[in-house]
């Protein structure tokens, strides 16, 4: 965690060097609804150290946030900083919509390097990860052992799909949900 604050206000730090020097008030976007209590100590620790920069955060929920950030980038009004999903950067990029962003060897090192794939494209970083999920699968090995099957997790989609085939045709439940 403490890892993931000092990127996020690393991020709004960024967001001060791209908003005008003249600039009173920085427009940021939080997709996911609300803005969190450590979110505003991260904004408040950037408001007092630029003075007379205010960060105008704006929390929008996730169904919409991705195309208000771009039309407003498309538009050319811009926000000054998002937390938006990772896989809309490359486009971002690609279109010339935002400026990439330095990440410290130091700072990449704190990451896997598939984490790091998510906000980099053509040599350059366009974001800073901060929140990203990690998949599982889980296996009902009772059902599995029913249907004939060892319960070993598969390694291949043929082996995922085999498995699931053999508690269809040999139980009464679904291989797969």
């Amino acid at each position: 965690m403490k890892y993931i604050k000092k990127a996020l206000f690393l991020a709004l730090i960024g967001a001060g060097f791209m908003a005008p020097v003249q600039a009173a008030e920085v427009h940021m976007i939080l997709c996911g609804g609300e803005i969190r209590p450590a979110d505003q100590v991260v904004i408040d620790a950037f408001e007092a150290k630029y003075p007379g920069v205010t960060v105008n955060a704006e929390a929008v929920p996730w169904g919409t946030c991705q195309d208000k950030s771009t039309t407003l980038a498309a538009a050319g009004d811009p926000v000054g900083l998002a937390y938006i999903g990772s896989r809309t950067l490359k486009q971002l990029g690609r279109s010339g919509l935002i400026i990439p962003v330095d990440i410290s060897e130091e700072m990449q090192a704190l990451y896997q390097p598939g984490v790091l794939a998510t906000v980099s494209d053509g040599g350059q970083f366009w974001g800073y990860p901060h929140a990203f999920s990690t998949k599982a699968m889980f296996i009902n090995c009772g059902l599995v052992e029913a249907a004939g099957e060892a319960c070993v997790a598969p390694r291949t989609w043929t082996g995922l799909y085999n498995m699931a085939k053999a508690v269809n045709d040999n139980t009464s439940a679904a291989g797969i949900g």
